[in-house]
């Protein structure tokens, strides 16, 4: 107000020197009349407030989702999306682990022994089969997503523990080594895999490294498991295999929750190459 009343004075009068000083006394005016306002009339001042804070809430966007690659490398590994895929990871090759070092002493417990080891032979040479997994990795990748195929590992993990917690014949073991092979296969291949999509390539490295370490302190848990087994259970591996199957239900419910923030990474990376194409196109 005090400006424009300056401006028509100027224009009247012609004159730039009366301009300013009316302009300066009608500025001081107006401040000592809303200083008198807010001094007087305290509500006048607090409603004002509360209609400029109004005025700014509804005219601000929400907080855009960043996605984990466009954050620092230290953002990236304190990530909650890579938090969960961590620990998801190291729970799964602690079970790995764990039954690749206990299956000979599982075996025998059931026994293999009379048998002269035979199921362990065949539970050793099904192993390399995991190799033949790597199209159904790709399949299911292509068609069902990422987190439906880190999905499939907890399915087959629970398959193939299901399998030893409840079975006590050896023939039906080898059902067992099958899907554990094709297990195994899934893991390390869907996992290694979805790495890359989340984490920014400088970081990938450290980020795997951390994984890795990760899943050898769940080794070191695994030891008073096999104790457990060996000295108090006279060989008997249905509780430490019960416990490492109770374990599949939060993995499972890991991946649900890094399936919310896949979507939000999916949502973000689609604006972005929306905003890309448009200062492509406005360039153009």
């Amino acid at each position: 107000l005090a400006l424009e009343l300056s401006r028509r004075l100027t224009v009247n009068n012609g004159s730039s020197s009366f301009s300013r000083r009316t302009s300066f006394k009608i500025l001081r005016t107006t401040s000592v009349v809303t200083e008198y306002a807010d001094s007087s009339h305290p509500d006048s001042l607090a409603a004002a407030t509360n209609e400029a804070g109004a005025s700014n809430l509804s005219g601000s966007a929400k907080p855009k989702y960043t996605m984990v690659a466009d954050r620092s490398p230290k953002e990236q590994l304190t990530s909650v999306p890579f938090i969960l895929l961590c620990g998801f990871y190291a729970l799964q090759v602690g079970t790995n682990n764990w039954n690749m070092s206990t299956q000979r002493e599982f075996l025998a417990f059931l026994g293999d022994d009379e048998h002269d080891n035979l199921y362990l032979t065949i539970f050793t040479l099904l192993t390399p089969v995991s190799v033949l997994g790597n199209p159904l990795i790709d399949w299911a990748i292509f068609h069902w997503g990422w987190i439906s195929a880190l999905q499939c590992i907890n399915v087959l993990a629970i398959c193939y523990q299901l399998i030893k917690v409840t079975s006590d014949n050896l023939n039906v073991q080898i059902i067992q080594f099958v899907i554990f092979s094709f297990y195994r296969s899934f893991l390390f291949g869907v996992t290694f895999s979805f790495l890359p999509t989340l984490i920014a390539g400088p970081a990938v490295g450290k980020a795997a490294g951390i994984m890795m370490g990760c899943s050898g302190v769940v080794n070191l848990c695994m030891i008073p498991l096999s104790k457990l087994a060996l000295e108090r259970k006279d060989g008997d591996f249905l509780l430490p295999n019960t416990i490492l199957l109770c374990l599949m239900l939060p993995s499972l419910l890991v991946i649900f929750v890094l399936g919310k923030y896949v979507k939000l990474e999916e949502q973000a990376l689609m604006e972005k190459e929306a905003r890309s194409g448009k200062e492509l196109a406005s360039v153009a």
